[in-house]
């Protein structure tokens, strides 16, 4: 029993994943990481994650795509997941994001998966869905707490994100922008 495929298809030209990180060295002072891979950042304990950034270009398409794969065949999460967490997409499905990268896919919390997440991606779909739209350039950010930030309460597991922000312009024919859809911040506790 498959889904059946969505009205129009999406067509991902190009997604990048920016992360930026910190390394404890021993007792000495700490390194700072870029890196593009989510894998390539320990979880050992010794890193905690600055910045996390996914953007890319989404096109329109009148073609239907492929059918999402049932949850049990994604890939899990870099740095594992709770129990009561989803495989959640960083770039939905609906709007192109590959089903088989571990890059694409991060622990969230089901009920922000199923309702203001998805209500942002929902927009960006009608967005895209408008006659005089050409591409979208969408863009999100997951955030972290700290490792040096005691005050704030410390995740379980550690390459978590504890909440994520979206927005998302679309462009015309002329490449001038047209409209944006912003998701300001959702906690991800």
């Amino acid at each position: 029993m498959g889904l059946a495929p969505l009205k129009y298809g999406r067509i991902l030209t190009e997604q990048v994943r920016r992360i930026s990180y910190h390394k404890l060295r021993g007792d000495g002072p700490t390194g700072f990481y870029r890196t593009r891979h989510i894998q390539q950042v320990p979880i050992d304990g010794t890193a905690w994650i600055e910045e996390d950034w996914t953007s890319a270009v989404i096109y329109p398409s009148e073609s239907e795509y492929a059918k999402r794969l049932p949850s049990r065949y994604l890939p899990e999460p870099h740095g594992g997941r709770r129990s009561s967490d989803q495989k959640g997409h960083i770039i939905a499905h609906s709007l192109g994001g590959p089903d088989n990268k571990t890059e694409n896919f991060f622990a969230q919390q089901a009920s922000s998966n199923n309702k203001l997440y998805q209500q942002f991606e929902r927009k960006v779909r009608e967005k895209l869905s408008e006659p005089c739209v050409l591409f979208a350039a969408y863009f999100v950010q997951l955030h972290y707490v700290p490792a040096f930030q005691p005050h704030l309460p410390p995740t379980t597991i550690p390459l978590r994100p504890t909440g994520l922000s979206a927005f998302a312009f679309t462009f015309d024919v002329s490449r001038k922008p047209i409209d944006s859809v912003v998701l300001p911040y959702l906690p991800n506790p």
